[in-house]
């Protein structure tokens, strides 16, 4: 039978343990600091040195892809980086910087990054967390392009190329981005089922999107192609997916085609109104701010109860 010293020398140390969990890292610091940084040097260039952004959007997202590679790797899941939204941010890269007066990539950027990329916010749930490096490059991965491109559109980086009065034809909206989606697919598709088929067979810890959204029914997205799919007939009342069959890869091939194509709706308004893509991007990046705002209530919350806890533990006489 323990004592009472030693009853208050538990409690003392289940508290300790908690604090130690929500610890404040180096990194989180450097995270938080550069996300600060980048911000307010974002905000500078583009007042007053905006043909400058690009540059420095160039720079940040190089930075940030570099910095998660061998993060990536080391948990097996670096084939994610096959995405769309890095190639998005390639092309967008190659294009204002080698290209510049390319009106008709430049377009087939801005409906794809404005498009898919900016609905991708939301669907994917990014914040602004500034301590977190990992969330931080996730929220500049959707938002540094759509962003670098709108300024681009609107003149506020110059660009002889792009008009203000200038609009998206048929072609232009559906045609070439389509095209140019159609890359990536079919890249996309001969990496994971040519290249390295043999290498993801022989190692099922090896995650990339296909393998995740099959396998991960908490996801958002599962969950709705899975409700979707059955309701339709596609597939059973008690079926499930299963990455390895081509019956589930089609199904979400699909599935990220319309999702695509769905979000080029309010694209011909973005790039014909200035103002309506104002609040647009605003809206999606106000929501992201005030998920973060909610991630650090809830951090915060929970050390206040942490250090409430350590007030209250009692004193036992022995």
């Amino acid at each position: 039978m323990s004592d009472g010293k030693s009853d208050r020398v538990d409690q003392v140390n289940n508290v300790g343990e908690k604090c130690d969990e929500i610890q404040v890292k180096p990194a989180d610091k450097l995270s938080f600091a550069l996300g600060i940084l980048s911000l307010i040097v974002g905000e500078y260039l583009a007042l007053r040195h905006p043909h400058l952004f690009p540059k420095l959007y160039t720079l940040v997202i190089t930075l940030l892809i570099a910095k998660r590679y061998p993060e990536f790797a080391a948990e097996k899941c670096q084939l994610f980086m096959l995405d769309f939204c890095y190639f998005m941010n390639l092309s967008t890269v190659i294009q204002i910087n080698f290209y510049p007066t390319s009106l008709l990539w430049f377009k087939a950027n801005y409906v794809l990054c404005t498009g898919s990329l900016l609905v991708a916010m939301v669907v994917w749930q990014n914040s602004l967390v500034l301590h977190s490096m990992e969330k931080m490059t996730s929220l500049f991965l959707h938002a540094l392009a759509p962003l670098t491109l709108h300024l681009l559109r609107w003149g506020v980086i110059p660009c002889e190329a792009i008009q203000s009065d200038d609009f998206l034809s048929p072609v232009e909206l559906l045609i070439t981005p389509f095209l140019m989606y159609s890359v990536w697919q079919v890249v996309y598709l001969v990496i994971i089922e040519l290249v390295l088929a043999g290498k993801i067979r022989k190692d099922p810890e090896l995650v990339f999107s296909l393998r995740y959204l099959a396998t991960d029914k908490n996801n958002g997205m599962h969950q709705l192609v899975t409700s979707i799919m059955r309701t339709l007939g596609v597939m059973g009342r008690e079926e499930v997916f299963n990455p390895e069959t081509a019956k589930t890869k089609i199904i979400f091939i699909v599935a990220q085609l319309v999702y695509t194509l769905i979000t080029l709706l309010p694209v011909p308004l973005l790039y014909s109104s200035y103002e309506f893509s104002v609040v647009y991007i605003s809206a999606i990046f106000g929501w992201t701010v005030w998920r973060g705002g909610m991630h650090y209530y809830e951090d915060f919350k929970e050390r206040y109860q942490v250090e409430f806890q350590m007030k209250k533990v009692p004193e036992k006489k022995e």
